[in-house]
């Protein structure tokens, strides 16, 4: 009896797992693209976001420091969506993660104006993981993404490296995925 309810047990956990898997998941679309922008001291460059562009600045002097920021530039009157950036939910500041890390709904997520790169700084290459949000229909959807960057530890120069966005509507990624 006990061998029948075992057996039957397992048949109905890979059914359940079957389901789950053919659960109408869309396949990964991922856009893959070399940047290599390097900005130096009291310069921005911008990439390509959702409405509007991506700027990232270094401002400052030898003398009393630098700060490496995140901005974005006016958006655009006909827009239907944004970008939103992956914080620590204590300090709000953009997380500098590291290879394989998941990007997905789970997290904190910000459109602040002004953001501070101080967690990349001398870190070497790290990601920041962003989503773009979209509501052409009145609906929220979300397309997942990563930008590759490296700050010097005395943040006089930063450069964007490449970056990636899953084109499939709230399909996650992880850092460094290009396909």
């Amino acid at each position: 009896m006990k061998k029948t309810f075992f057996i039957f047990g397992i048949v109905l956990l890979s059914v359940i797992a079957a389901c789950k898997k053919s659960d109408n998941t869309k396949p990964d679309n991922i856009r893959f693209e070399q940047v290599n922008k390097t900005i130096i001291a009291s310069q921005s460059d911008s990439i390509s976001g959702a409405c509007n562009d991506l700027v990232f600045s270094i401002n400052g002097n030898s003398t009393d420091g630098f700060e490496a920021f995140l901005t974005s530039n006016a958006i655009a009157l006909l827009c239907d969506g944004g970008n939103q950036f992956l914080v620590d939910e204590n300090t709000n500041q953009i997380s500098a993660l590291t290879e394989n890390a998941e990007i997905s709904e789970n997290g904190t997520w910000t459109n602040n104006a002004k953001l501070y790169l101080d967690r990349f700084t001398g870190q070497g290459e790290k990601y920041i993981g962003y989503r773009i949000l979209s509501f052409p229909s009145g609906e929220n959807i979300y397309y997942y993404g990563w930008i590759k960057i490296e700050l010097s530890a005395n943040k006089e120069t930063m450069t964007i490296l490449n970056r990636a966005t899953n084109q499939t509507e709230f399909n996650h990624l992880s850092t460094g995925q290009t396909q």
